[in-house]
């Protein structure tokens, strides 16, 4: 087994199974208007090579096709790269032929290993559709653990679906990597094998990562620290265009921060009878998934609670409304109680628990809260 960067050459093999495999792979892929073979043409897979590249140099995104025996035989990611929490999403689809083969546990461990080993990754997540049976087992026998079920997480088939999050953490990793655990275990039980075996050699030496294409991929070093030292100082240059909020005590102004922050982020300056009070906004912001993170951050120990609820439900209204996002979330300590009550009282549900959520040492746990648009209008 081979992981390797997408190349053109690959489009009529890519197709051919895409197509073929359409019952098992579209009610959990993108919602389109197009058809599924409108979908699957050269111009667009020539268009999708190209954008795997310039994400891979924004190091944003880690894109392969997992090819076994020498064939092409589906494809493996690494997305939402973010090496200041030190994370990223696993995605995956393989050719319907090697179902139950072990590949597809396969190839996640091998890009898992190099996320941990190389890029330093700490934490990997693996969204997963709740009607995916198949792939929801595939992520326990790879040693993910199930987190939270997120309600209407994505567009999948014509409709937001429910998602199971999993989380695998790298301190969770057995000694010999995934990739050394798997390959005995595949030995073992002998389900490794299909049709088109190569006798000869172990598992393990029949496994390589194409390492040298990899090498876009360099970890940022950053720091929270300055991070949050970034964050006081927008706190201080805010612009003059402001929403003007009523809570049940005083007013509530939030204010735009004048100085940009990071891409998918919009923070704004929380005021409170004339005195700034603390910051919120939205951030992660996902056009492609219609989702978006409330943050409420640097509260100050007397801030009112009611103020700090009418910045949080305008920011929800604000992201369903004009940013036309499905669903907004929140990731709370669980001793967090002005952010619990908060969620609580803007209509959130609370859906589970993101294990080593935060960078550490030693890595923090959330609860994830998250409320969506249909939910919001009822």
């Amino acid at each position: 087994m081979v992981l390797r960067p997408p190349a053109f050459a690959d489009f009529d093999t890519w197709r051919r199974l895409r197509l073929r495999d359409r019952e098992y792979t579209e009610p959990y892929w993108i919602t389109s208007p197009l058809s599924w073979s409108a979908r699957h043409t050269r111009k667009r897979w020539v268009r999708e090579c190209l954008m795997r590249r310039n994400r891979a140099r924004a190091r944003t995104d880690l894109a392969m096709v997992i090819e076994v025996d020498g064939q092409f035989a589906g494809q493996i990611s690494l997305s939402a790269l973010d090496f200041t929490a030190k994370t990223a999403e696993l995605g995956i689809w393989v050719d319907i032929a090697l179902a139950r083969s072990g590949a597809a546990t396969l190839a996640g461990a091998m890009l898992v290993d190099y996320g941990f080993d190389v890029l330093g990754l700490e934490r990997v997540v693996a969204p997963i559709c709740t009607e995916n049976v198949p792939a929801l087992a595939a992520a326990e026998r790879g040693g993910f653990v199930h987190e939270a079920v997120m309600a209407e997480y994505f567009d999948a088939g014509g409709k937001f679906k429910e998602h199971a999050l999993y989380g695998l953490l790298a301190c969770e990793a057995p000694p010999e990597g995934l990739v050394g655990y798997w390959s005995a275990y595949l030995e073992e039980s002998h389900v490794a094998h299909h049709s088109n075996s190569v006798a000869g050699g172990s598992m393990s030496q029949r496994v390589h990562l194409a390492v040298d294409a990899l090498r876009a991929i360099v970890p940022m070093a950053t720091y929270w620290a300055s991070e949050a030292r970034e964050r006081y100082r927008r706190l201080r240059s805010c612009a003059t265009k402001a929403v003007v909020l009523h809570a049940r005590s005083g007013s509530v102004i939030l204010r735009k921060l004048e100085v940009p922050g990071p891409c998918g982020h919009e923070g704004f300056a929380l005021e409170a009878d004339g005195a700034v009070v603390g910051e919120c906004g939205l951030q992660q912001i996902n056009e492609f998934q219609c989702s978006a993170e409330l943050f409420i951050d640097h509260i100050a120990p007397d801030a009112d609670p009611d103020c700090v609820e009418a910045a949080a439900r305008r920011l929800v209204e604000y992201g369903f409304g004009v940013r036309g996002m499905n669903r907004v979330w929140m990731a709370i300590a669980a001793d967090d109680a002005l952010r619990t009550k908060v969620a609580e009282r803007i209509g959130m549900s609370c859906e589970g628990t993101m294990r080593g959520y935060l960078p550490g040492p030693p890595r923090a746990d959330r609860d994830l809260w998250a409320i969506t648009a249909a939910a919001a209008e009822r």
